[in-house]
């Protein structure tokens, strides 16, 4: 592939001495449109947070550097990079109001669009900005102006910014950043509860990608030598940003240039020769009708599709990142028999610890004290008392809707209780968001089982190794070992997507396990799974508690539950009404009366 890469840049860095101005303007555009679709990408397409707005971001920037230059003389080869900062503050505000107020969707997309208005109409009204006209430059073709006789100097220059984004962009996908990106962008809930802080990677996101795009402004205004506010703040200018990484394929390295070589040429040459044969604006229906075939045929983008091309014309499966290495989807693993993967080495954050070395059961870990939740009319959860003591594997039960998850949610951070305290480790953590308490050594699991879908296994897994091991190599060799323990490791290259339930369930495990917690919370690990299925996850829950991690357990298998807590505490609508060990809750009238039934306890060995 390295050598794909370097033989396209040397064509395109011998390019202009064969092409004519035509066809080099057109190269140049080419470039320009694809380093404001690398710039996008960052927000849009690798975090998803679509922006229809970042028209704003290059009118600020170029407005910056223009002004800065007729009036203050300064050279707008300074003046690009104060313009981007001004870029990136805005981008600061919008993405602060979007992601602290949990703006998403449409709703973030007229957020985006909301601003490129503003700006458009205030600067529609400043005099000083040209007003309405604009601003236009005079040519004196001074470099230090950013101006050039030569066509060729402005080829090579949208070519470095090109490449400049690009290598960004590279950078991103390889570091902790682009990692964590990709999990927002997946399933932002399941992010947090992995260590991941949302709002502090969204945020640094949309300032890489205003900051990238305010430089583009600074181009556009000394290539056009004109700033309409109309053109430069317009909704059309936004779409003309984005629709080139969605169509090459969003959240890719080379799918905005993809996007933008095919795009930009059509959009040139249509309008051309159309608008010489009387049809203008037929160009336009050209365009409209390409971009429908896109998202009809083509959802993912073309570079993903031509990606898989190339690789099978090598006679290669499919690797977008070493994904191809998969085994037969089943419902076991094809590495190990299932006796020898349950009684493998420890699976906990904590792999150095045995049984017999385990603090003893006084040491309290995470305390609940009155803790309640209402909803609306519903009274989720009312004034419960709850210890989980350090080594102890605790069950919670009771019916449907007796607010067991409700529970989970206060614990983990993504409810806050309407009165009542939790501590953990002797620390208050009420008020805390889920990635600090997940960072803190307390890791959940979701009743439906949310794996990030288009990620690999180990990639899912590596999102929760990096909580604890922020070098890429570490995280990487960390989410194998977890992978390996839980029974994954002959899947750790298929996409989470391909998975069978039974594996979802055990991905989720190897998930929260990788971020090395102290005390692990359970949701329903068994709920869907078959008895085989199930009795491989009671050898892995038993594995990861005798490594040393405490394990608060939500579980309607009553012979599980049963099997594997030391104490059990029952719940029905959202009250506490027992509490104590297995044989005593089988017994216990209320919990007989309220969830267990008479069947069970007829049913249930002497």
């Amino acid at each position: 592939m390295r050598w794909v890469v370097g033989a396209a840049l040397a064509v395109l860095l011998a390019l202009p001495a064969v092409l004519s101005s035509y066809a080099m303007t057109i190269f140049i555009l080419i470039f320009f449109y694809a380093f404001l679709g690398q710039a996008w990408n960052s927000v849009g397409g690798y975090a998803g947070q679509l922006s229809v707005g970042h028209a704003a971001f290059v009118g600020v920037g170029g407005y910056t550097a223009a002004m800065l230059s007729i009036e203050g003389g300064l050279t707008p080869w300074v003046g690009m990079f104060v313009g981007a900062v001004l870029a990136a503050l805005l981008g600061a505000i919008i993405g602060y109001l979007g992601f602290r107020f949990g703006l998403r969707g449409f709703y973030f997309v007229l957020l985006t669009v909301a601003f490129a208005e503003i700006c458009r109409i205030a600067v529609s009204n400043i005099d000083a900005l040209g007003g309405p006209l604009g601003l236009y430059i005079t040519f004196t073709g001074d470099p230090r102006q950013f101006q050039f006789s030569d066509g060729r100097v402005y080829y090579y220059v949208a070519l470095a910014l090109m490449l400049v984004a690009t290598a960004t962009a590279w950078a991103i996908e390889r570091r902790r950043f682009g990692m964590y990106l990709a999990a927002i962008r997946e399933d932002e809930a399941a992010a947090e509860a992995l260590g991941v802080d949302a709002f502090k990677y969204k945020m640094l996101a949309m300032i890489v990608s205003s900051f990238l795009t305010g430089l583009a402004g600074t181009f556009y205004a000394f290539y056009l030598f004109s700033l309409q506010p109309n053109t430069l703040f317009g909704i059309p200018l936004s779409v003309e940003i984005a629709i080139r990484p969605i169509v090459g394929g969003a959240g890719t390295l080379l799918g905005p240039i993809v996007g933008s070589f095919i795009l930009t040429p059509l959009a040139e040459l249509s309008r051309l020769y159309l608008g010489q044969g009387g049809l203008h604006g037929a160009h336009l229906i050209a365009y409209g009708v390409l971009l429908i075939g896109v998202v009809l045929f083509l959802p993912e983008g073309a570079y993903p599709r031509l990606r898989r091309a190339l690789q099978r014309s090598r006679g290669a499966p499919f690797s977008g990142d070493e994904r191809s290495h998969a085994a037969p989807v089943s419902g076991h693993p094809q590495s190990e028999p299932a006796d020898e993967r349950s009684h493998a080495a420890p699976v906990s954050g904590h792999p150095q610890s045995e049984p017999a070395s385990r603090p003893p059961l006084q040491q309290t870990l995470l305390v609940a004290r009155g803790l309640s939740r209402r909803f609306g009319g519903l009274q989720a959860v009312a004034g419960l008392d709850l210890t989980v003591q350090h080594g102890e594997m605790l069950g919670l039960i009771g019916p449907n809707g007796a607010g067991k998850t409700t529970v989970f949610n206060l614990l983990s951070g993504f409810l806050t209780p309407d009165a009542g305290d939790v501590s953990f480790r002797d620390r208050s953590i009420v008020g805390l968001p889920p990635h600090a308490i997940c960072r803190l050594g307390l890791a959940r699991t979701f009743q439906i089982v949310r794996p990030f879908p288009r990620m690999t296994v180990l990639e899912n897994v590596r999102v929760g190794a990096l909580a604890r091991h922020p070098l890429a190599v570490a995280a990487r060799a960390r989410a194998r070992d977890v992978v390996e323990r839980v029974g994954l490791g002959a899947r750790e290259h298929v996409t989470a997507g391909a998975l069978t339930l039974a594996e979802r369930k055990r991905l989720e495990l190897a998930r929260a396990l990788a971020t090395e917690p102290g005390l692990l919370l359970l949701d329903e690990v068994m709920a869907g799974l078959n008895p085989t299925e199930i009795e491989t996850i009671i050898q892995l829950i038993r594995g990861i508690h005798e490594s040393g991690v405490s394990i608060l357990l939500i579980e309607h298998n009553m012979r599980a539950v049963m099997a594997l807590s030391h104490r059990i505490v029952v719940l029905s609508f959202g009250e506490k009404i027992a509490e104590g060990a297995p044989a005593d809750i089988a017994n216990h009238p209320k919990v007989v009366e309220a969830y267990l039934g008479d069947e069970y306890v007829r049913a249930a060995p002497a």
